[in-house]
């Protein structure tokens, strides 16, 4: 059995105004270099703001939405 510090997407709370752009960032989870990785973004309300592939959350307009991210790794075995 594996154990990794858990994912954590930072920062919980975030406020954007129209127009605005933040990255937000990810830690935990396997080291780096270990297997791959790949960590997804979505958001649930998208006229408020959208979220790319690299978790860059662009403000549409004034609102709330929630951000969720996921992350999927496939850890190589010791050789």
């Amino acid at each position: 059995v594996v154990v990794f510090s858990p994912f954590l997407v930072r920062p919980r709370q975030l406020y954007l105004l129209p127009g605005s752009v933040f990255r937000v960032q990810w830690s935990g989870g396997p080291p780096l270099g270990q297997g791959s990785i790949d960590v997804t973004y979505r958001i649930v309300n998208e006229t408020v703001s959208t979220v790319d592939r690299i978790g860059a959350v662009s403000g549409k307009e004034i609102g709330q939405t929630r951000l969720t991210a996921v992350m999927k790794s496939s850890v190589l075995p010791d050789r």
